[in-house]
């Protein structure tokens, strides 16, 4: 039995193994070799204060956006939140377990005339994974949302949940709070529910026009003064093909998997992409993306 098994047994929670086609957008990849699916917030906890005790530092898995499962079988635990998907609204506000789906908690809380984070819609992400990137799109970002984020940490709180303010947390650009994201306060605007409507198909429309459809991570690289789809067109990079994945000719900030893309495809083309990018005009590319492996 490995050091996993007994973890998984000690806390109740399932362990499993995955594929990258199962748990990220981009569908392919390696597989991982320990998955655990705890139940509820308290199991959740459980489980990543079992494998911090282990040294061992698992990857939180919400959505699947944003992330790549290097090729081969990877032993590295991986943590899902798909199971924390509680959420309640009281007097504006809203209280959201990391797991929740923003889409799913969007259209709850329009039933109530309550809205704000329609900017978001038709993005595959949870509450976890917006928190922790600080999810922007439209000139706005979550953090325009948020009261406090509830953070876990084995040094401040041991088992324990901290309350983080809004204002303690150093956010900005792609970058939020740190920590393990185990939930969050938010406050939502007063928005007609027909006005929620026309804004969720507006925002559609136009990431249906700009943004190509498929299997992608997301933007492969956070945008800087020029923004970096336009760097990588400009070097003629648009459709470029390794394998199964391409150069979106949509939107040259995507990769999409065109069918059986492996994690060193998509990486080839990044690396080609970085490369050509300073070649030709001295920007480094900066990643958005993570790589388990």
């Amino acid at each position: 039995m490995s050091i996993q098994d007994d973890v998984a047994k000690s806390i109740g929670a399932v362990k499993t193994d995955a594929s990258a086609k199962e748990l990220t957008t981009f569908k392919g990849g390696g597989t991982l070799k320990n998955v655990f699916l705890p139940k509820t917030t308290r199991e959740f906890l459980r489980t990543i204060s079992a494998l911090y005790e282990l040294n061992v530092q698992p990857f939180i898995i919400g959505g699947g956006s944003n992330l790549i499962v290097a090729d081969g079988e990877i032993e590295t635990p991986a943590v899902l939140t798909k199971n924390l998907n509680k959420a309640r609204v009281e007097n504006g506000f809203a209280f959201l377990e990391c797991g929740v789906k923003i889409s799913d908690f969007a259209r709850l809380a329009r039933e109530q005339n309550l809205g704000g984070l329609e900017f978001l819609a038709g993005v595959p992400l949870t509450l976890g994974g917006a928190i922790r990137m600080n999810a922007s799109a439209f000139s706005r970002q979550i953090f325009d949302f948020v009261e406090s984020v509830f953070v876990f940490s084995t040094r401040a709180c041991y088992e324990r949940v901290c309350e983080v303010k809004k204002r303690d947390v150093d956010y900005g650009y792609r970058k939020g709070a740190d920590g393990v994201i185990v939930g969050a306060k938010l406050k939502l605007e007063r928005v007609e529910k027909s006005q929620s409507l026309a804004r969720v198909k507006e925002y559609l429309s136009i990431r249906a026009e700009r943004q190509p459809r498929g299997n992608t991570c997301g933007s492969v690289f956070k945008n800087g003064e020029i923004p970096s789809g336009k760097l990588i067109e400009k070097c003629g990079l648009k459709g470029l093909r390794h394998g199964g994945a391409e150069i979106s000719r949509k939107h040259a900030n995507f990769i999409v998997n065109t069918g059986g893309a492996t994690a060193a495809d998509f990486l080839a083309l990044v690396e080609i992409c970085e490369r050509r990018v300073y070649e030709e005009f001295g920007i480094k590319l900066e990643r958005e993306f993570k790589v388990i492996r």
